[in-house]
C-alpha cells in the first residue's frame, strides 16, 4: 500500500562490559588563602580515590 512502511527488527542480546564507577571522595579541607569583605579565595587538594568516575567540576555553596 501507498505510504506505508515496514520495518524489521532484529533481537539481539548485549553484553556490556565496563568499568564500575561510584562517586569520587570529597576533597580535603578547603584551604582560605586571602579574603576581603567581598570575596574569598579557596584552594583545595583534590580527593584521593575518584573511583574511576572523574570531577568535572565542583560546587561551592554558601549559608
Amino acid at each position: 500500500m501507498q505510504g506505508e512502511r515496514v520495518r524489521r527488527a532484529k533481537r539481539r542480546n548485549v553484553i556490556e562490559m565496563g568499568t564500575q564507577m561510584d562517586v569520587p571522595d570529597p576533597p580535603d579541607r578547603p584551604l582560605i588563602s586571602n579574603f576581603t569583605s567581598r570575596s574569598v579565595r579557596l584552594s583545595w587538594v583534590a580527593s584521593r580515590n575518584s573511583h574511576n568516575n572523574p570531577i568535572l567540576y565542583y560546587v561551592i555553596e554558601t549559608q
